[in-house]
């Protein structure tokens, strides 16, 4: 009997991805970048970063670390480890805006914690 796999049985938590605004530093080539965090998955994340200059972008494939700052959420600094999948350049009203796609080694139990504190329900009271 063959299995036949189909789009139903999934495994969609690393497509998942939960929004938030955090402060974080991006360290690629020796150089380090302020960051904002825009969206967060257990397979990567989404930082949006203010440069200098259009040529300080991170190249695409390079190896980078992301560490998130400490906070309301996290106890204590937490480092990932990944790649730069995908990157783009804009302008926006705080000047030159990089826009980059970060997909990590292996997810750590603290950043799966960090997901699912960040998932649940706020519950709201009017």
């Amino acid at each position: 009997m063959e299995i036949i796999k189909s789009r139903v049985f999934k495994d969609n938590r690393k497509l998942s991805r939960v929004v938030l605004n955090m402060e974080c530093l991006l360290e690629s080539d020796g150089r380090k970048y302020n960051a904002l965090m825009v969206d967060l998955s257990q397979g990567g994340a989404l930082l949006s970063t203010t440069l200098l200059l259009f040529e300080d972008i991170p190249e695409t494939q390079s190896k980078v670390s992301v560490t998130l700052k400490e906070g309301d959420i996290l106890k204590a600094p937490l480092v990932l480890e990944g790649t730069i999948r995908r990157s783009s350049i804009g302008i926006s009203e705080f000047g030159k805006e990089a826009k980059l796609g970060i997909e990590f080694k292996e997810p750590p139990l603290a950043l799966l914690r960090l997901i699912s504190a960040l998932s649940k329900p706020v519950k709201v009271i009017c």
